[in-house]
């Protein structure tokens, strides 16, 4: 929002539009088109979006809380987040089917540096265990991610490492 109270538009013009803010700013947002997923991050209202390296939407993430230098869970921390990837390719009409449960991915979890414009994958599911990763949420220790499989609705816990 301007200081005049008007709206002030973030992101124009982005097929397949999904997003994930966060308090302070920062903002995931994902492209789907044809397919084909993009996912940038904008880490400041009036910085420029950087297109990281995977592909996936942003509802398939999750922000993490950052750590001050004495530990403590603070919004002005690193800005590091969390998000499902498909690991194939996705059909023409993913986020729709996806959307509708009549179509599913296989993903791997990877952690973003929004900072840095990075990604780095830390779990990937053994080859017969096909994860379509929803809802992530993280506890505020940094140490567990939830999620549910939107394949069968079963609910997972991970452990990660920092």
């Amino acid at each position: 929002m301007k200081s005049d109270g008007t709206l002030n538009s973030l992101v124009r013009f982005v097929p397949g539009l999904t997003t994930l803010g966060r308090a302070g700013g920062a903002l995931l947002y994902g492209q789907s088109s044809g397919g084909a997923l993009a996912l940038f991050v904008q880490v400041r209202p009036d910085a420029t979006a950087v297109r990281l390296p995977i592909k996936t939407v942003a509802d398939k993430c999750v922000w993490s809380e950052g750590k001050s230098a004495q530990g403590r869970s603070t919004l002005g921390g690193d800005l590091i987040a969390y998000c499902g990837v498909p690991r194939g390719i996705t059909p023409r009409r993913f986020l729709d089917d996806w959307y509708r449960g009549a179509t599913h991915s296989s993903d791997a979890l990877w952690r973003v540096d929004a900072s840095a414009g990075s990604a780095e994958i830390i779990y990937t599911p053994e080859s017969s265990a096909s994860l379509d990763m929803e809802n992530l949420t993280i506890n505020s220790a940094g140490t567990h991610i939830a999620f549910i499989n939107a394949a069968d609705k079963s609910l997972w816990l991970l452990r990660i490492e920092k």
